[in-house]
């Protein structure tokens, strides 16, 4: 399974690429569920479930030579925890300020 998208996160945003495990994560659909529907179905359902997730998402930039843009190869996906990344955002301005 591959998804392709745009991510946006409130500064900016990037053309972004899901392979397997990493489409997996942010749809929450197996790729045989995919499969058994139409093409609209399936376009339908990773909306439904992929569109205005908040994730933290891990990858390497590349250049994507047909469209002349970067783009993003995402290697790892994960849930936002507000609470810990705000612990962190702290930690780092306390490490900072010193």
């Amino acid at each position: 399974m591959i998804i392709s998208g745009i991510v946006d996160d409130g500064t900016d945003s990037i053309r972004t690429v899901f392979f397997r495990d990493q489409a997996k994560a942010i749809t929450g659909l197996e790729p045989s569920v995919l499969l058994s529907i139409s093409q609209d179905e399936a376009m339908n359902l990773i909306r439904q479930n992929a569109l205005g997730n908040e994730i933290i998402i891990r990858g390497r930039i590349q250049k994507n030579k047909i469209f002349d843009t970067l783009e993003m190869i995402v290697n790892d996906v994960k849930e936002l925890n507000i609470e810990e990344e705000s612990k962190k955002i702290i930690n780092e301005l306390k490490t900072l300020s010193k």
